[in-house]
Formats: structure tokens, C-alpha cells, sequence
């Protein structure tokens, strides 16, 4: 996947943007508040549906507008070019895929899969369980096909058995929903079990090139006590679900942990190693999914030079490289930028005051 052109209209500071990005690395240069994040968060809309800077789409509408609109063009691994469009105003979303109209953003997801490093890479290691579950599913999302369908089904299930948690109903009222929720419960668990286990050699390989850290681990932990059905856990802590009033354990529930010599890796490593390791375990992702599936993921890195040092930033391009994907990287000067000479298909563009323009 490539992303071959992008229109942006009304994001942020930024005026109409029309461009036609290198298939390898785009290098973005600006300076700091000219708009350079602002051009990611756009693209991270076209992929996601969703900005990474702002809960509150009316943040991301440009002023004195109603409406933002994101369109782009993307060249599949068959050589086909499939049409993206996204239109957002503070109360409604309108998503358009190969000039069908779509109901939700994981066909915007599934066409255009990208990887975000910015100077908050770090919370994947330091902050909660959300993170490290939604880096994990983006991963599953990606290799099982099964996995959006099933993880919908639990979800309504999920939503209908708290309902009658909350409402008080007898078990036998429940266990309809505790079926089907049961069901897609061990589906899930299933398919992000295989996910993480091709991952992990992949994930091992790339923190040894990329950090100095020795001894890393990571175990999936699936939500809810091992070595019991999830059926079996429903009906073990009905009682207790029902003093909550809410379903307190399962696949919503569950994480990656991230250990250094058997303590967790957020008590032990400091700052910039956790951007070093985040960085490496994003990398493990792409190449898993070119490995499983022969899809190239479009990878995002906002002030490069603020995440790493020169030569890790330069051992990371390589990587980059070598994967043969397309890159967009943000940087204050493009001097901060090394290595980027040796990429066989680049562009640059210059940002200022919000008007982007490519650097021939």
C-alpha cells in the first residue's frame, strides 16, 4: 500500500494541500507550528477516521469552516488505485471507499494500514493497558480477517449483558448474551494468542538492533484467569459482576506486558529507551505484516530527530528502508535528516504557514 495523492482541505492551519508523495521516504521540513503534524494528523484521518492530536474533531476544523475533507488515492499491492475520502463536522462523519458510500472507518483501516511514532511513543510502554491492547489489535485487525466481525459481536454482547447487570435481570435472562459473548470471547483470544507469538521473534530481532536493553520480555495476558473457558469465568463471578454492574474481566481486558529482567519495563527504563523500544516493536509490526500478508504499511514519524539520537534516527531509516514502504518524517531542518540520500525514491516538502509545497 502507498499513499499516490492527497487532498486536504480545512484541517487545522493548514491551506488547500494537494500532493503527490514518493513511494519511499517524504521528508517533511518546517518550521515548529508551520503545520508539519498538522499534514500527518491528516493523513492519520484518511487511514483511521480519527485525529491522534484531539478527542474534539472541532479542534482539527479549521475556523470560520464546517467541515474538513481529507481525500487520497492509494495503490494496492496489485497494482490497482482505490479512492479514500473522509468529510468531519463536529457532529457527523461521511466516509467514502472506492465511491461507496461506508458506514464505519475500518474500511478506511483495512486500505490504508499505517504505523504513528511521535515524541509520545513512550506512553505505549509507560501509561496503561488501553494502549498496549489497541497496538496489539491494529496487528490482528490486520492478519485475521475474522477479527473486526468478532470483536463487533462481543462488543454488542458485551454491552447487552451490562445492561442487564446493571438492570438487575436474572442469570437466566443473561446467558443468551453470555453464549454469543462467550463465543467471540475465545475467538479473540485465539487469534491475538497466534498474533502475538509470530510477533515476538520479530519484535526480539528488532529491539536488539535498535536498543542497548538486554533481557525484554513480553507476554500476552488474555483478560480474565488463565486456564478457564471464559464461560466458565461468567459463571464463576456472577455475583461479583453483579455487585459491579458492569462485566469487570475478559478480552476487554487484556494487554501486553512489557518486562525488563522480570520487573515491568516502565519502572525500569528510562525515557528514551522506552521511545527506542516502542519504535523497535513498531517496526516488528510492519515487517510482520509485509511477512504475513505482502502489505506495506505507511509509517508516520513526527520530529524524528525529538524521538532519536543521529544514529539510532539513522539505523531506524535503514530499517525503514529495507522494508521497501512509504515513509512520511517530520523534521525542523532536513540536515537533521541523515541517510536520506540513499533512499532509491524520495520527496521533500516545505511547510510555512501552513501552505505545503513540494522541493524540487
Amino acid at each position: 500500500m502507498s499513499l499516490t495523492r492527497l487532498n486536504v482541505k480545512h484541517v487545522r492551519n493548514l491551506l488547500d494541500v494537494q500532493l503527490h508523495p514518493s513511494s519511499g521516504l517524504n521528508l517533511i521540513v518546517g518550521d515548529n507550528a508551520s503545520g508539519k503534524t498538522s499534514l500527518l494528523e491528516a493523513i492519520y484521518l484518511l487511514g483511521m477516521g480519527r485525529s491522534f492530536r484531539s478527542i474534539n474533531i472541532k479542534h482539527v476544523i479549521q475556523q470560520e469552516t464546517a467541515s474538513l475533507l481529507v481525500f487520497g488515492s492509494v495503490l494496492t499491492p496489485t497494482g490497482n488505485s482505490i479512492n479514500l475520502g473522509i468529510e468531519k463536522q463536529s457532529d457527523r462523519t461521511r466516509i467514502k471507499v472506492a465511491g461507496e458510500w461506508v458506514k464505519n472507518s475500518s474500511s478506511l483501516v483495512m486500505h490504508l494500514p499505517l504505523q504513528l511514532i511521535t515524541p509520545d511513543s513512550h506512553k505505549l510502554i509507560e501509561q496503561g493497558p488501553r494502549y498496549r491492547r489497541q497496538f496489539m489489535d491494529w496487528g490482528v485487525f490486520h492478519v485475521e480477517h475474522r477479527f473486526h466481525d468478532t470483536w463487533s459481536r462481543f462488543q454488542k454482547s458485551l454491552k447487552q449483558r451490562n445492561a442487564g447487570l446493571k438492570q438487575k435481570l436474572p442469570r437466566t435472562s443473561l446467558q443468551v448474551w453470555e453464549q454469543e459473548l462467550s463465543s467471540a470471547a475465545e475467538r479473540i483470544d485465539d487469534m491475538r494468542r497466534r498474533y502475538i507469538s509470530e510477533l515476538m521473534p520479530i519484535a526480539q530481532k528488532r529491539i536488539e538492533q535498535l536498543t542497548d536493553l538486554q533481557d525484554i520480555q513480553l507476554s500476552y495476558q488474555q483478560g480474565w484467569k488463565q486456564g478457564i473457558r471464559y464461560q466458565e469465568y461468567l459463571e464463576q463471578h456472577d455475583s461479583l459482576d453483579r455487585e459491579a454492574g458492569y462485566t469487570r474481566y475478559g478480552p476487554q481486558r487484556a494487554e501486553i506486558a512489557i518486562r525488563q529482567a522480570g520487573m515491568p519495563a516502565a519502572e525500569r527504563v528510562s525515557r528514551g529507551q522506552q521511545k527506542l523500544l516502542a519504535c523497535a516493536l513498531r517496526l516488528a509490526q510492519v515487517e510482520h505484516l509485509k511477512q504475513k500478508r505482502g502489505i506495506s504499511s505507511l509509517v508516520m514519524v513526527d520530529d524524528l530527530p525529538a524521538e532519536l539520537d543521529k544514529e539510532r534516527r539513522g539505523k531506524f531509516l535503514e530499517m525503514l528502508r529495507d522494508l521497501d514502504i512509504q515513509v512520511f518524517v517530520t523534521a525542523t531542518e532536513e540536515g537533521l535528516i541523515n541517510n536520506r540520500n540513499t533512499w532509491k525514491e524520495r520527496k521533500m516538502f516545505h511547510v510555512e504557514h501552513g501552505q505545503v509545497r513540494e522541493v524540487l
